[in-house]
């Protein structure tokens, strides 16, 4: 896992210097011994380094502000990582900028066509737009890539009781949500179906 195989964090970035800081601490000890010996003035030369890796470390560290500035600089340094893509747009999502979070969804998903997280994406940012023809389409073709993506489902449900709360599709899309029994959208998939029955019952 030092840079020479493709392992799960690639898919972020082909940077792996950080899997070398461990296996780097023999060989940095014994530079460092051998430095110490050599050079008579070590001690100042062990103070400059310190302070080149202070000031490093301090300009780096501004990438860590908040999520936006992590990923658009992983964008900036990794263009063609379609996770740092969707990753930069779910966070320009969060902060409602809907058509810059739009053009990170469709880099990502020029990228990586399979990615069911950016399709998906593509739909709930189309809804905030307003534009809803646009994101039926692409919930719709996550579904029909993946059948069983309840997050997907459960948007295309819930878009459709928008629209027309007797939409007989709104009952058959939550049921299958329910029957995929993933966790994280069961009570969201549940709530909408009993919000569903209420308004059948009362109209």
């Amino acid at each position: 896992a030092m840079g020479f195989f493709n392992v799960y964090p690639m898919r972020f970035s082909f940077v792996a210097n950080h899997f070398c800081y461990l296996p780097s601490i023999a060989v940095i000890a014994l530079f460092v011994a051998f430095i110490d010996r050599q050079v008579p003035q070590a001690k100042l030369l062990w103070v400059a380094i310190i302070i080149v890796l202070t000031s490093l470390t301090w300009q780096q560290s501004r990438y860590y502000f908040d999520q936006e500035s992590l990923w658009s600089h992983n964008v900036q340094k990794n263009p063609t990582a379609a996770i740092v893509r969707i990753n930069y747009g779910m966070s320009l999502f969060k902060k409602q900028q809907y058509h810059e979070a739009l053009e990170q969804y469709q880099q990502g998903h020029l990228l990586d066509p399979a990615n069911r997280e950016t399709m998906n994406n593509m739909g709930s940012t189309y809804k905030n737009l307003g534009q809803t023809d646009k994101a039926l389409h692409w919930y719709e073709k996550t579904l029909d890539a993946f059948p069983t993506y309840t997050k997907a489902r459960y948007n295309l449900a819930l878009l459709l009781y928008e629209q027309n709360p007797n939409n007989p599709a709104v009952i058959i899309h939550l049921k299958k949500a329910l029957a995929d029994r993933r966790p994280n959208e069961l009570a969201q998939a549940n709530y909408l179906l009993g919000v569903v029955y209420a308004f059948v019952m009362d109209d």
